[in-house]
């Protein structure tokens, strides 16, 4: 959509800008053709390069796994290894006398922590703990002194990388791996024939392993031999959810997961002493139809048994905080359901515990509901140990669940000088939370929190005029009462029955203030809503009743006379900022299956997708159809109470793929509509229900909520370029992100990115220039890109991210590809984002 616009721009650009560009690109290529490699050994080879060729079914990313080297680490373009060029500097710097010094260290180091461990000798308690606090700290500076010995000075240790020497052995190695894993996938005759070009004036190695995957061989039978014979119908009853099937294609994998199935599916049918070890595997491929095998499973019974035991669940007791009650006359004895629970002190709705414990007495044991019982119980958020024994001592199976409690409050504190919101230097915040646990008996959580902070947010633009910067202060205080049941109007039975999806219902008011450039504003908002989830990757919420009163304390007076403006235009955006009473209802979906938060360098999931959908409808309960949508005169600063009706959706859409050991490649698609409902006449939505965009969070080169409408431009300064003084609101929001990730060294992370994107008005009384038009949308979509830098320090990620304007739509027509004012003019075109965490 903006990549021929912008190869466009870069063809038609000044000359000065080409020959900037070719000196750069010079600058790359010399950088990626000379590799340090003096320091190489004479009959030694860098190993340069490696591929995989020839292969059509199998994957290359299930191939590549198997390589037993990897050359040294690029960066950007091929050939640019930064690692290996600072690990030859640092090598530079490092001579004999450097070894020695560390190695001096190092022996001074252990002599120190034996001499240190030796006065602190015995069995007394407070000696043993000093003695293992003694030995944590010592063994952590031990570890660091070996590593300087075994890998150089900081250079080479901490930004470097050593060269990877080509090794035929291991090259071989991988090529017998890669045909191991043919042949496990079905193709019983693959070759891996590696092909090896060496430079030795260059010292460098090039390997292309090349496959020949051949015919692969298809499943023709499967049969099952079981001695146990009631054993057998439980098989035989669930062959259709087999992983293995006739016609496929031989899967060595699928044939092992299958045999872990058939163990889990067992377990769940109350075979609970079955091992996998019982299940047996036979391949015949000796057939007269070519490319075909039978597959045979094998299960056996135990030793000097004529079956398998199936088992019954006996009785099921439930133990809770056992052995840490001080008064054990506050040990009591519930029955409820069948299941027997004994609480030492502090007691819990059996009735609630009951929709999350799965096994019963007198039915079969499984496996399953074991680990729903133990999921089910955590999602609780009650105890903090969980344990699940399962007895078959005399002939009966015995269900024991110990059950160990978080304390009963919580109260916890956080502050200092942090980043809240894109864009901004560090404010200072505070948060205070005060959680109740149990509040009521029945597993609810009661939690009040408390949280201020200032953001001070200057873009560069504004630095280079020596303007003030952007002050904006947030002040929330939220009380939430959650509930791990769907209270009224469900039935206890159907509560039981949907205590498996972790149901919670959640209640919640609040009051927030925000001082903004712009407006003070005061929002006080209440929720009702049902929450549950459908696996461990989805999560619903559907919330009947949502309740905001909103008020605008006061306005700057630019502001008002801006507001004032766009009214007398047709606009009616003043109106959003009136004493505003608004109900709504609305729900979302949430699917995340990124498992791992981490930074790109500990993120090892290959593959991770991140799915909201979000919709909500607002109505006045005391007027549902919109008869009187607006009450009292339209005067801003007047006693006048606004109802609104509107609706309003959007999603976001988000893929991650690694690409390499420390590298991974974010992808985000985030768009939604709203539109008033009702009076066409006012066509106006409560402002918290509007969209922006700009910022860390969104596109990167604008200030936050400053981009847009569509084309439309804001007010020119002396100099030409454009003020962002106030937030722009839209009802169309279209947004998209790509982010390249890379691991750089130690805790840092650098980043790559091109966000797009816009916001539009729709209405009848709207600016062409702010309108969405199906037809000529695209043609407004702004364009920015730049680069970051993360601090990963594993439980928190700061970043600071640098925006660059690439194509502005509030130039005119012809004009809008702005990207070489960034060499005249880079203050003008540029904004820094600092944050706490990704953007996505």
């Amino acid at each position: 959509m903006f990549l021929l616009p912008l190869y466009n721009f870069v063809l038609n650009a000044k000359p000065s800008f080409k020959l900037w560009i070719g000196y750069f690109a010079l600058f790359l290529c010399s950088l990626s053709s000379c590799i340090p490699t003096k320091r190489i050994g004479q009959h030694q080879t860098l190993l340069y390069s490696q591929e995989v060729k020839g292969n059509k079914q199998a994957s290359n990313e299930d191939l590549e796994s198997f390589y037993r080297q990897t050359p040294n680490q690029g960066l950007i373009i091929k050939g640019l290894r930064p690692y290996l060029w600072a690990y030859h500097i640092g090598e530079k710097f490092y001579d004999r006398s450097d070894s020695l010094e560390y190695v001096e260290d190092l022996e001074q180091l252990r002599k120190e922590r034996k001499e240190k461990l030796a006065k602190y000798e015995g069995e007394d308690p407070k000696l043993v703990k000093q003695r293992q606090k003694l030995k944590r700290r010592y063994d952590k500076k031990v570890k660091q002194a070996e590593r300087k010995v075994k890998e150089g000075n900081w250079l080479m240790r901490s930004v470097g990388e050593p060269p990877v020497i080509f090794d035929s052995t291991s090259m071989l190695e991988t090529a017998s791996q890669m045909k191991l894993f043919l042949q496990q996938r079905g193709f019983f005759y693959a070759e891996i024939i590696p092909e090896v070009k060496q430079n030795f004036k260059k010292k460098t190695t090039r390997v292309t392993y090349s496959v020949q995957e051949g015919r692969p061989h298809y499943l023709h039978r499967i049969k099952y031999s079981i001695e146990d014979s009631s054993l057998a119908k439980t098989v035989f009853a669930d062959t259709l959810n087999s992983l293995c099937q006739t016609a496929s294609i031989y899967n060595a994998d699928k044939i092992s997961q299958e045999r872990e199935r058939l163990t889990r599916h067992l377990k769940n049918k109350g075979y609970y002493g079955f091992l996998r070890d019982y299940i047996f595997i036979e391949v015949d491929t000796l057939l007269e139809t070519p490319y075909t095998a039978n597959l045979r499973f094998i299960i056996t019974n135990p030793e000097n048994q004529n079956a398998h035991e199936r088992f019954e669940v006996n009785s099921v007791r439930v133990f809770v905080d056992q052995g840490s009650a001080k008064n054990t006359e506050k040990t009591s004895v519930i029955e409820h359901d069948g299941i027997e629970y004994v609480f030492f002190g502090r007691q819990y709705a059996e009735r609630i515990l009951n929709t999350k414990i799965r096994m019963r007495p007198n039915a079969l044991y499984s496996l399953e509901n074991d680990i729903q019982t133990q999921n089910g119980l955590a999602s609780l958020g009650m105890f903090k140990f969980i344990s699940i024994r399962n007895d078959t001592t005399g002939n009966k199976f015995r269900t024991d669940i110990f059950l160990n409690s978080y304390p009963r409050m919580n109260v916890s504190l956080e502050g200092g000088a942090a980043i809240n919101v894109s864009e901004s230097v560090p404010g200072p915040f505070f948060t205070v939370a005060v959680t109740n646990r149990n509040t009521f008996g029945g597993c609810e959580t009661l939690e009040a929190t408390a949280r201020g902070a200032i953001e001070i947010q200057s873009g560069l633009a504004g630095l280079e005029e020596g303007r003030q910067t952007f002050r904006t202060q947030n002040y929330n205080f939220n009380l939430g009462l959650s509930i791990p049941q769907f209270v009224f109007p469900f039935s206890q039975k159907f509560k039981d029955r949907i205590g498996r999806y972790n149901p919670r219902t959640r209640m919640q008011i609040g009051y927030a203030y925000t001082e903004r450039p712009e407006y003070e504003r005061a929002n006080v908002q209440g929720k009702f809503a049902y929450q549950w989830t459908g696996n461990r990757f989805s999560h619903y919420e559907i919330s009947p009743f949502i309740l905001s009163i909103n008020n605008t304390l006061s306005i700057q007076d630019s502001f008002r006379t801006n507001l004032n403006t766009l009214f007398e235009r047709g606009n009616n955006l003043i109106l959003s900022f009136g004493r505003s009473y608004i109900t709504s209802f609305g729900g979302s979906y949430t699917y995340n299956n990124n498992r791992q938060q981490g930074g790109a360098k500990e993120n090892k999931q290959r593959h991770a997708f991140y799915l909201r959908f979000n919709g909500e409808m607002g109505i006045s309960f005391t007027d549902p159809f919109g008869l009187n949508l607006i009450l009292g005169d339209d005067d801003i600063v007047s006693d006048s109470l606004y109802f609104f009706r509107y609706a309003r959706t959007n999603l976001d859409l988000r893929y991650y793929l690694r690409t390499d050991a420390a590298s991974r490649l974010a992808f985000r698609f985030h768009t939604g509509v709203a539109f008033p409902l009702g009076n066409p006449d006012v066509h106006v939505l409560p402002y918290e229900k509007y969209f922006f965009i700009g910022g860390g969070n969104s596109l990167r080169a604008w200030r936050p909520r400053r981009l847009g409408p569509g084309s439309q431009a804001p007010n020119r300064r002396s100099d030409g370029s454009f003020e962002y003084l106030f937030e722009q609101p839209g009802e169309v929001l279209i947004e998209a992100s790509v982010e390249w990730r890379k691991h750089l060294f130690g805790f840092i992370e650098g980043a790559l990115f091109i966000d797009a994107g816009n916001i539009w008005r729709l209405g009848d009384n709207i600016d062409s220039e702010a309108a969405f038009e199906l037809n000529s949308f695209w043609e407004e979509i702004a364009v920015g890109t730049g680069f970051g830098v993360r601090l990963d320090f594993s439980f928190l990620i700061v970043r600071s991210d640098f925006g660059i304007k690439m194509i502005n739509p509030a130039e005119e027509a012809g004009k809008r590809f702005v990207l070489g004012n960034f060499f005249s003019k880079p203050l003008q075109n540029t904004t820094l984002n600092i944050a706490v965490g990704y953007p996505f």
